[in-house]
C-alpha cells in the first residue's frame, strides 16, 4: 500500500511538471509572435492597458506637481501673514511648521 502512494504521488509530479512546461512553452510562443509582429491574441489589450497606466502615471506626477506649488504658494502666504503681524522675520522651521499646520487643517 505505501509504494502504490509513492507511485502515485511520482506520476502526479512527472504529470505537473510536463504541465508546467507546456505553459511556459506556450508563453515563449506567445511572446516569440508578439515581437515578431504577429500580434497574437490579447496583444491589443496588453497594448492599451499600458497606455493607460502609462496616462494615469503622468496625470498623477502632474497632480503631484501642481499639489506641491499649491502647498508653497500657502507656506509663502503664512510666512508673509506671520511676518506683517509679529513684525519678525521668519524662519525655516516657523516655515515648515505653518506647511505642516495647513495640511493638518486642510487648507490646501
Amino acid at each position: 500500500m505505501p509504494v502504490a502512494i509513492v507511485m502515485l504521488l511520482v506520476v502526479a509530479g512527472f504529470v505537473s511538471a510536463g504541465r508546467f512546461v507546456a505553459a511556459a512553452l506556450s508563453v515563449l510562443v506567445w511572446i516569440h509572435s508578439y515581437e515578431t509582429g504577429k500580434h497574437p491574441s490579447a496583444s491589443e489589450q496588453l497594448y492599451q492597458a499600458t497606455k493607460a497606466l502609462k496616462h494615469k502615471a503622468k496625470a498623477m506626477k502632474d497632480k503631484v506637481r501642481e499639489n506641491g506649488r499649491h502647498m508653497q504658494n500657502m507656506a509663502r502666504e503664512v510666512t508673509l501673514f506671520v511676518s506683517f503681524f509679529c513684525g519678525t522675520s521668519v524662519r525655516g522651521e516657523l516655515l515648515y511648521l505653518c506647511t505642516c499646520m495647513c495640511v493638518v487643517c486642510k487648507c490646501l
